[in-house]
């Protein structure tokens, strides 16, 4: 028995859905109206062999998506539909009306969603998360940062966004690579920041370099030798204070740095997209992801990289610095995307692509 979420504006229009794409032996599992009339949802089955089974799933694609918002489930946070599921449920053939559920749980507009959803379509597989990872790998870039990236690494964000423990990460990568590194640190005001930063370079036998002028950063930059991967800190940074920004775009632009713009998983993709475009002055081109295990809901990550110039870099997937850092690439960000909710372990999701 093959079971297939349908979803229309309407109750007959999902109905006619069901006919069009299990003809006249399915049969109605369960049924959704949305609050406030915003459409509606049937679970539909179909006894079929695997042939037909796909014959089937390749003509659902040609029915057009509605926007349509679970509400209950995402109230008591599983993914959208009746059931919490993941992409390993959906390997073997497409599921679009799942692709489109699982991007409006994670706060992903409609507009995307379907964006999405149509380009996944597109794609030559019969596997629900390469399809999606398709579509993602057509619609943004990815640039991971390298363990030794050639020119200084700085990151900026908010207060709190994991600016600290990311160096620390990046720098204890670097040094399982054996690969020579420095850490500089420009955050001197937040209490305990030089302390808590110091506290990692000392076990990778390493000195802190601190500064608070973008003068003596650009100086400890030029005295460090040429092969040397930097890592700096900054303090976090409030967006919305005009003055904030400034002061941090002088440490920016003292020398040949690039910015990195850290955003947390979780965060509401409005302010998300508002946080972007404002941190966009300093001109980042990645934007690394932190605390993923910490967090259900990514569409704040997906829809700050879809309002500015950004590349999806990297992941922070857990508070402890050795192998805290995993690079993100479609794939993975798609089975993220299309994971069970109820699993936190957001490592097996990124292991599992490159494999």
């Amino acid at each position: 028995m093959r079971l297939k979420n349908f979803t229309a504006p309407t109750m007959a229009e999902a109905m006619q859905q069901v006919r069009d794409t299990l003809g006249e032996d399915a049969i109605i599992v369960s049924t959704y109206t949305g609050e406030r009339g915003r459409g509606v949802q049937i679970t539909a089955a179909v006894e079929s062999d695997r042939r037909q089974e796909l014959r089937d799933t390749q003509l659902a694609e040609s029915v057009p998506h509605a926007p349509v918002f679970n509400e209950s489930a995402a109230n008591d946070g599983h993914a959208p539909g009746n059931d919490p599921q993941s992409a390993a449920d959906h390997a073997g053939f497409l599921d679009t009306d799942f692709i489109y559920q699982s991007l409006i749980y994670h706060g992903v507009t409609p507009t995307l969603a379907e964006r999405l959803c149509q380009t996944a379509g597109s794609m030559d597989t019969d596997d629900t998360a390469l399809a999606l990872g398709g579509a993602i790998d057509t619609c943004y870039g990815f640039s991971p940062i390298p363990t030794a990236p050639a020119r200084p690494v700085m990151m900026v964000g908010l207060p709190g966004a994991g600016k600290t423990v990311t160096v620390a990460k990046l720098a204890a990568r670097a040094a399982m690579q054996k690969h020579p590194f420095a850490v500089i640190t420009t955050d001197t005001v937040r209490a305990g920041a030089i302390e808590q930063l110091e506290s990692f370079t000392k076990l990778m036998n390493i000195i802190l370099i601190t500064v608070d002028q973008p003068k003596a950063l650009a100086e400890a930059i030029r005295v460090l030798p040429d092969d040397a991967a930097v890592f700096i800190d900054t303090p976090g940074t409030n967006p919305f204070q005009q003055q904030e920004l400034e002061d941090l775009k002088a440490f920016v632009q003292c020398a040949d740095i690039e910015p990195v713009l850290l955003c947390p998983a979780g965060v509401d993709p409005v302010e998300s997209v508002e946080i972007a475009e404002l941190f966009a002055t300093l001109k980042p081109k990645r934007l690394l992801a932190t605390r993923l295990d910490l967090a259900r809901r990514l569409g704040g990550l997906v829809t700050a990289v879809e309002a500015t110039d950004l590349n999806f870099s990297d992941a922070g997937v857990t508070p402890f610095v050795a192998h805290g850092i995993s690079a993100l690439n479609p794939v993975s960000l798609a089975r993220l995307l299309l994971r069970d909710p109820t699993n936190p372990d957001t490592r097996s999701n990124l292991r599992k692509a490159k494999s």
